[in-house]
C-alpha cells in the first residue's frame, strides 16, 4: 500500500461494507463494521461468494478494505475471537493502527480494443443472439462498448471478453448502468452503452487491471520518444 495514510477515525464507520482477505492475489471475504471503539472493530464473519465464512485462529494479521466513490481504504488488523450475534456470528479485531487512501485502481478505464461479444438478457429472462461489438475502454470494474441500437439501463447483458494478456477469454455477467447516443441526428445512430462487472474472482480483477497500467505505460513512453 502506498498513499495518505488517515486516522482509523476518520474513514470506519459502523455500518460500512468492508472486504477481507488474507494475500493481495487471493480470495475476498465480504463483512460490514458493526462498530468501532477504542478497544477495536466488531465485524460480521466475512464470508465469501459462496456464503462460506472464513476461518482463522487468534492473532492471525489480515488486510480490509472499504470503498468509498472512487477511492479505497485499506488497513490491517489482528482476529481476536469469534462469537454468537443473533443467528449469525462477529467477530473481534484490533483496531487499525492507520487507514491508507489510494485511488481504486479498478476504476481506472483505458481505452482498448478487445474482441467483444455480448449477449442482452431481458427483464423476462430471455437472452438475444451473440453479437459481435466494439469495445470502447475497460477497467477492473467494466467497460463500455458501441453498439447500434438503444440498451435499456438496469438489463444484464452476458459477456465474453477475448485476447486479455494473462486472462485470455473471460466471461462475466454485467449490468447495463447507462446508454447515451453518440450521434443522434444521423440515419443509423451509434449508441454508447457502460457496463458494470458482476462478481469477478480478484485474481483476474487484478490482471485486468496490471494490464491497463501496462497499456498506459506503452503509450507513455511511445509518447515520449516521438517528442524526442
Amino acid at each position: 500500500m502506498a498513499g495518505e495514510l488517515l486516522r482509523t477515525g476518520d474513514v470506519l464507520r459502523a455500518g460500512q461494507k468492508v472486504e477481507f482477505y488474507l494475500e493481495e492475489e487471493g480470495d475476498r471475504y465480504q463483512s460490514y463494521i458493526i462498530s468501532v471503539s477504542e478497544k477495536g472493530l466488531q465485524v460480521a464473519t466475512p464470508v465469501d461468494s459462496s456464503g462460506v465464512p472464513l476461518a482463522l485462529v487468534p492473532q492471525v494479521t489480515f488486510k480490509g478494505l472499504v470503498r468509498v466513490k472512487n477511492s479505497e481504504y485499506q488497513f490491517e488488523v489482528t482476529f481476536q475471537r469469534q462469537e454468537p450475534f443473533g443467528r449469525k456470528s462477529l467477530w473481534y479485531t484490533s483496531l487499525p493502527e492507520k487507514v491508507e487512501h489510494s485511488q481504486n485502481r479498478d476504476f481506472v478505464r483505458v481505452s482498448v480494443e478487445l474482441p467483444l461479444e455480448v449477449r442482452l438478457i431481458s427483464s423476462e429472462g430471455s437472452i438475444s443472439p451473440q453479437k459481435r461489438v466494439r469495445m470502447l475502454d475497460l477497467s477492473g470494474s467494466g467497460l463500455s462498448f458501441e453498439t447500434g441500437e438503444s440498451v435499456e439501463a438496469g438489463l444484464q447483458v452476458a459477456m465474453e471478453i477475448n485476447s486479455i494478456p494473462e486472462v485470455g477469454t473471460l466471461t462475466v455477467l454485467g449490468k447495463v448502468r447507462q446508454c447515451k447516443v453518440v450521434n443522434p441526428k444521423a440515419v443509423y445512430p451509434k449508441y454508447h452503452v457502460g457496463v458494470s462487472f458482476g462478481h469477478l474472482p480478484r485474481a483476474d480483477v487484478n490482471r485486468i487491471v496490471r494490464y491497463l497500467f501496462t497499456v498506459q505505460r506503452e503509450r507513455i513512453n511511445r509518447a515520449s520518444w516521438l517528442k524526442q
